[in-house]
């Protein structure tokens, strides 16, 4: 009788409750959360560059690799920190994977600011890893750029000349002190 009855519950249970098997995406889905909770290791910045002239105020490219074999990359960014002395704001450029690198074509950089740029990565698990800095600087240069091929001959020059004018000087000075010192010293002899 006890076998009747648990069956006939267990019929019971199926039509309240359905039992469905569960989809592929469902199972993808809950074991991503599930390493996602468990990773705590932040994404890995190997390495990141810029190409063009951003100094000059030209568009640029910055690239970046980087990686997370945990719970993947959520999210690779610019940033970038514009400080004109007075104020400094922040800017934040999404970077796009090309399958191997993380880019974004950044516009010229106005002048008389310096910029900081970095890169940041966030991981699904919410981990995040920020690059070390580079720093461009767009203040006018206020000194006369120097050739050092025009100036060597005239610094050359001028010094080996300075210095056989003081060369000269130092003998005449030695001269005329021995001279003041025989004098000195026949005139004492009298």
């Amino acid at each position: 009788m006890q076998l009747i009855l648990l069956s006939g519950l267990l019929i019971l249970t199926s039509h309240v409750l359905p039992v469905t098997e569960p989809s592929i995406s469902t199972i993808l889905t809950s074991s991503m959360k599930s390493s996602a909770l468990q990773d705590t290791v932040r994404p890995e910045i190997t390495a990141w560059g810029i190409e063009g002239r951003a100094s000059q105020g030209e568009a640029f490219i910055v690239w970046a690799n980087v990686t997370d074999y945990q719970s993947g990359l959520r999210n690779v960014s610019l940033v970038v920190n514009a400080d004109n002395g007075t104020l400094t704001r922040t800017y934040i450029y999404q970077m796009e994977s090309n399958g191997t690198q993380h880019l974004v074509q950044h516009p010229g950089l106005a002048v008389n600011h310096t910029y900081l740029l970095r890169v940041l990565a966030f991981d699904m698990a919410n981990n995040s890893a920020i690059s070390y800095g580079r720093t461009i600087s767009r203040y006018p240069g206020g000194g006369t750029t120097i050739d050092p091929n025009a100036t060597m001959p005239v610094v050359v020059a001028s010094s080996l000349g300075f210095f056989v004018l003081v060369s000269v000087l130092a003998y005449l000075y030695d001269k005329r002190r021995q001279k003041v010192q025989q004098n000195a010293g026949s005139s004492e002899s009298e």
